[in-house]
């Protein structure tokens, strides 16, 4: 995503996304809560932090939440013997910490890419994974049936009411409009006013 395409919605689903790891009880660097909401962010098959120690190939961290089912097991003998060839890779050894976000096919085309020893020999594998993750992302947008007081109370959150404001209008208590909030959170599997708001009301977004 070029910066001019950035637009106040994705700055607030961004924000939304880091006051949530800001806010993350757990003890895991960094919080899942993280990865969970670059998912949401941006749509993929794999959202994941892997730290290495380069010398010594030796893992220092590693977290992953994967969409729509498992990744195959990687085969490390042919990442290291091929890693080289990952744009990705190439970039960060030469960035010498000055990293801008991009991907593959910002570096080189698809088709060159999958000429690539890099990909018959280690990535090969994850292609067959695209149909399960296709329907995964289908059953991801199956409609959802809220009721009637969650229809509203997204509505005022759509206007960017809080929750007190929205508890006002409704005449009932701010705990009540959390609960609804949980529901619908629940019944969309997303976990922020944003995410829920752009998958309920996507023609305002």
């Amino acid at each position: 995503m070029s910066r001019h395409s950035i637009t106040e919605r994705h700055m607030r689903a961004m924000l939304d996304v880091i006051d949530e790891a800001r806010h993350s009880t757990t003890d895991e660097v960094p919080p899942l809560s993280l990865l969970e909401g670059l998912g949401r962010l941006i749509p993929c098959d794999l959202a994941e932090f892997s730290e290495v120690d380069l010398p010594t190939r030796s893992p220092l961290g590693d977290q992953a939440v994967e969409y729509g089912g498992h990744y195959p097991l990687v085969d490390d003998e042919a990442w290291w013997r091929f890693k080289h060839q990952h744009p990705h890779c190439v970039a960060v050894e030469r960035s010498h910490g000055d990293l801008a976000v991009s991907q593959l096919s910002d570096h080189l085309p698809t088709r060159e890419f999958r000429n690539l020893a890099l990909f018959s020999e280690y990535m090969r594998p994850f292609t067959t994974m695209y149909d399960i993750y296709r329907e995964a992302a289908r059953r991801r947008q199956t409609p959802v049936r809220l009721t009637l007081r969650e229809l509203d109370v997204m509505r005022a959150v759509a206007k960017g009411l809080s929750n007190g404001a929205i508890a006002g209008q409704l005449v009932v208590e701010p705990s009540t409009v959390r609960k609804h909030l949980e529901n619908v959170y629940r019944k969309l599997g997303v976990s922020s006013r944003t995410a829920a708001v752009a998958r309920l009301f996507p023609e305002t977004s």
